[in-house]
């Protein structure tokens, strides 16, 4: 069974030093795709598309993602920034976060961007976490997957994405592979060094201008890049980062060398949102053990930096982790007192007042934050898990429908809209929502039989059963689609 794994995790490594570093010119102008452009014969957008559907199939079944709302709508709202002002900002993306502690972060074909929590913790910076995801946005709007596929001429989507996946795999873990699986990977890259460098060039230059233009400091990406490679001499492993994205002086020097430009122009306005600090905090608390040590250590850095939010936001976290959720409730009213436009502690207040007890109050804050800020996601979220803890089931299927238009993206949105419209009686929409779930995971067929279900509990003729006969429909062309691909 070993040598079987060693040979897949092998075959990964010649596959993706194939597809993905491919030759490519490197150019000032960012190089789009032309009328007649070969990636298209090979790898047509719509497969791409789907081989990032299948990838990401694969993710979540191989990874731990976080389902943090918080962290995760900050990252989204992060990626999208930055993505909008891409060369390609009608190009979908879909930001995900990795619960994992390795620096890395990857680009997947159809828009799909995954960043490790140790990424995130790792940054000094918002700008320094935006140049990475800058750079992962620039390898999908220059479709250097699709270039290398057209290269490579290997359209069996199905098999290339659970080779891709595998090495995503690998990348992540690097014990998950053995010396020899790693060797055979370094190899393979190391013939076509030069390629990968033509890759990465063009992804700083393209990223930069992307990170300059959404108004991140330029210098970010090429502070993080000299740390990332002064980490590589104190260690046996560098890290993950760095096993797909090859750094040298070259790159460094040219990435900082187009910063000051940059950082020179008038008409770059850097903003840095507050959030970035908090969600460090928050990821801090999420993945200590032991939280009357996380206690300690933001009481410890109060003690030495003074109260700055993002210490005082996660004692506060730590502290109604550690069972302590009065002395939470307080400190978020300081906070919120502070700061009264920051919908993160309205969020946070709101729950930890539930906590203790206090549920009209909880529900006045949450209704007074998702009143004000709409399109909150982690308000909306956390207000409905508030909602079906109650009993007002009903409540919570009404603000998660609400929500609909921007769900797809959201991790966990349809299993809570399931749950809700189970426990308040809406068997046919919990079977829906349940569908859509499925869908969002890539496993299509249980996605049809819930859709199946929903139609023969709704009333006959009804235009809940209309819905789901026509979903169940797209499903199934879905489903012939996928197995044209193999």
């Amino acid at each position: 069974m070993r040598s079987v794994v060693l040979k897949h995790l092998v075959t990964a490594a010649l596959l993706i030093s194939v597809v993905l570093i491919s030759p490519l010119m490197a150019t000032e102008q960012p190089r789009l795709p032309t009328i007649g452009d070969p990636t298209e014969q090979y790898l047509s957008q719509s497969q791409e598309r789907e081989l990032g559907k299948q990838l990401m199939r694969e993710i979540r079944r191989n990874l731990n993602l976080l389902e943090d709302p918080e962290v995760n709508a900050y990252i989204r709202d992060l990626g999208h920034r930055l993505a909008s002002h891409s060369d390609s900002p009608e190009q979908e993306f879909h930001f995900f976060v990795v619960d994992n502690s390795a620096i890395n972060a990857f680009a997947m074909p159809g828009g799909y961007i995954g960043i490790n929590t140790g990424l995130i913790l790792a940054a000094r910076s918002e700008s320094e976490l935006a140049g990475v995801v800058a750079h992962e946005i620039a390898h999908v709007t220059q479709r250097h997957l699709a270039r290398g596929f057209a290269e490579s001429q290997r359209i069996n989507l199905r098999t290339t994405a659970m080779l891709l996946a595998s090495l995503i795999l690998a990348s992540q873990d690097p014990q998950a592979g053995s010396a020899a699986a790693m060797a055979g990977m370094a190899g393979s890259i190391q013939q076509q060094l030069g390629f990968s460098r033509e890759h990465e060039y063009e992804a700083d230059r393209v990223g930069i201008r992307i990170l300059a233009a959404a108004g991140f400091d330029p210098m970010g990406m090429p502070r993080f890049f000299e740390r990332l490679a002064q980490a590589t001499q104190y260690r046996n492993q560098p890290p993950e980062w760095l096993s797909t994205h090859p750094l040298t002086e070259g790159r460094i020097s040219d990435t900082a060398s187009r910063a000051r430009v940059l950082s020179n122009r008038q008409d770059i306005d850097v903003f840095e949102t507050g959030e970035f600090e908090l969600m460090q905090a928050r990821l801090q608390v999420i993945n200590s053990r032991r939280p009357d040590q996380a206690v300690n250590r933001f009481r410890r850095a109060i003690e030495r930096n003074g109260t700055h939010p993002a210490y005082r936001y996660g004692l506060a976290l730590a502290l109604q982790a550690d069972g302590q959720p009065e002395k939470a409730q307080a400190l978020f009213e300081e906070l919120l007192e502070a700061y009264p436009d920051e919908p993160i502690y309205m969020v946070a207040l709101a729950a930890v007042t539930l906590e203790v007890g206090e549920v009209e109050r909880s529900k006045e804050l949450f209704e007074e934050v998702t009143s004000l800020y709409p399109n909150h996601e982690a308000a909306r979220l956390r207000y409905a898990e508030a909602l079906i803890s109650t009993g007002d089931a009903s409540e919570a299927q009404r603000l998660l429908n609400r929500g609909l238009p921007a769900a797809g993206s959201i991790p966990g949105y349809y299993w809570r809209l399931a749950r809700a419209a189970s426990e308040a009686g809406n068997t046919a929409e919990a079977h829906m929502a349940m569908a859509e779930h499925y869908y969002q995971e890539g496993e299509l067929r249980s996605a049809l039989t819930q859709l199946r279900q929903a139609e023969a509990r709704a009333d006959a003729g009804s235009h809940l059963a209309a819905r789901a006969s026509a979903r169940a429909r797209e499903i199934e062309t879905a489903i012939r689609q996928r197995q044209s691909f193999d």
